[in-house]
């Protein structure tokens, strides 16, 4: 762990954040611990009762809000201290609960559900909080600090990767940017915040300041791709519906987030589900299976009709592709 004298305003800080959040852990409950556990974080009760099965959660507690170790990137002065909830369990369930480790690389493993980031500058012994008020942040990191880069996007098979060319400049802007996917709101109704409410990804500065949305409300970014070349990110997201219907699909979209201005545009039709795809960021081609909502059920089954669109990055045109060799191609198996 790297270290580092904070000063009196940090721990103030820390201070003020601990003493504001901890007052309410009286009445926060955690989500129980099921075959399927997630990393989570909890709501005040609303009612008396209402979060009554959650208390049960065997050989598990919430404790309170605890601080991660500190990390910093050399490209920026400035360091990062997570702040969450972190869950203790008894061996016998411990290696159920892998699945609340953070995804988030930047916490090198901590078993920690961060709810707020504190940044601190070095040079003008600055400290100020990511979040005006605290949230799960499911996942965060340097834009640039993956291990891989993906010059062809397939499907099922390219993790999120934004590590930079050998050609591009160290000063690109995507250095100096760090991505979030933050929950605010318990929108599959189970009493916590956790990875199976809507998120929305974010960008900062290295500071944690200049906090943007990237994506819509009501959907749960799944990855994201940075396009050196053309300055802008790649974004695929989940579309949700707040009151689902049974065997109801959550479509696949996918945006393109343009940096210097911060425009976000759709490039899969509205009311499809995104299916397969062959991106080449080199060329700037990308091909688009989509299948469309034809008859407003939501299923997105074999009853609608499909549609393939080929998209140039470079120039931004939009063409439709009906020839079956191609189509067949791009159809998933």
């Amino acid at each position: 762990m790297l270290k580092i004298n904070l000063g009196f305003k940090l721990f103030f800080t820390l201070a003020l954040l601990a003493s504001g959040a901890m007052s309410a852990c009286g009445d926060r409950n955690l989500s129980s611990v099921s075959s399927r556990p997630q990393q989570s974080v909890p709501l005040k009760s609303t009612a008396p009762g209402k979060t009554a099965s959650a208390q049960s959660s065997a050989s598990t507690k919430l404790v309170q809000l605890e601080y991660g170790d500190i990390w910093q990137q050399p490209k920026s002065e400035y360091v990062i201290i997570p702040v969450g909830y972190k869950v203790r369990s008894n061996k016998r369930i411990a290696d159920s609960l892998s699945s609340y480790i953070s995804k988030s690389a930047i916490l090198r493993g901590q078993n920690l559900s961060a709810v707020n980031l504190i940044f601190h500058g070095h040079q003008n012994n600055s400290t100020d909080l990511l979040l005006e008020n605290n949230a799960f942040i499911s996942e965060f990191d340097y834009l640039v600090d993956t291990k891989a880069t993906a010059d062809e996007i397939k499907p099922a098979t390219t993790a999120s990767s934004c590590k930079p060319p050998a050609k591009t400049a160290a000063d690109h802007s995507f250095h100096q940017l760090m991505i979030y996917k933050i929950i605010k709101q318990d929108t599959n109704q189970n009493q916590v915040l956790d990875l199976g409410d809507a998120n929305q990804g974010y960008l900062s500065d290295l500071t944690g300041k200049n906090l943007r949305s990237l994506t819509p409300e009501v959907t749960q970014l799944t990855q994201w791709h940075c396009d050196y070349q053309r300055n802008q990110l790649l974004l695929f997201v989940r579309e949700l519906n707040l009151q689902p219907q049974k065997n109801e699909i959550q479509p696949l979209a996918l945006y393109l987030y343009d940096l210097p201005t911060s425009n976000l545009t759709r490039i899969t039709p509205a009311k499809s589900n995104l299916e397969n795809w062959k991106i080449d960021l080199s060329d700037g081609s990308m091909y688009l299976y989509s299948r469309l909502d034809s008859n407003g059920d939501r299923q997105y089954n074999a009853q609608d009709e499909t549609r393939v669109i080929k998209y140039s990055l470079d120039t931004k045109q939009t063409i439709e592709i009906n020839n079956p060799q191609i189509r067949k191609s791009l159809k998933p198996q």
